[in-house]
């Protein structure tokens, strides 16, 4: 019970100020949900995931949530880079261990 007790969860109200959410939603539901390298449009081989560009649709459904969040243009490059880095360590370690 302590895990839910001290899981954030964002205010509904500050998804209610998107007033285009559910079409947000509605272009990305009905598509394949592809790896995150494919998602933000990065090579998973790269030195460096500063250049994320997110494909549109995905964009408009981050953009509701991290703006609720309230981060900053460079935060969400951060984010980003952060997620694309923890993804790519991963896959190698697992790589590591399949040999």
């Amino acid at each position: 019970v302590f895990e839910v007790e001290s899981t954030y969860i964002i205010d509904p109200k500050y998804l209610a100020q998107c007033t285009d959410l559910e079409s947000r939603i509605d272009t990305i539901k009905h598509r394949e949900i592809r790896s995150i390298f494919h998602e933000l449009q990065v090579d998973p081989e790269s030195g460096s995931f500063m250049n994320a560009n997110p494909l549109p649709d995905r964009k408009a459904l981050d953009e509701v949530v991290f703006r609720a969040l309230g981060l900053t243009d460079q935060e969400i490059k951060a984010l980003y880079a952060g997620l694309l880095e923890l993804t790519a360590n991963r896959l190698r370690k697992a790589k590591t261990f399949a040999n």
